[in-house]
């Protein structure tokens, strides 16, 4: 997983909730429409908000 961001503040909210370059992430709930998305990460299960939903890279794994 990869954090790109155009504001430095949305970047430092993902790292507050624990979402970490590198580490494994899966989106376990998309809501229609633009709503919130949710992800699993290893401290738990996050809603996020399109912005910063959006701000997150994810990467498939090979294997």
């Amino acid at each position: 997983m990869a954090i790109e961001v155009s504001h430095p503040a949305t970047g430092q909210r993902l790292r507050d909730l624990g979402f970490q370059p590198g580490q494994p992430v899966t989106c376990v709930q998309r809501s229609p429409m633009g709503g919130p998305r949710a992800f699993k990460i290893s401290s738990g299960v996050y809603a996020l908000d399109q912005e910063l939903a959006e701000a997150i890279r994810i990467e498939l794994e090979k294997g």
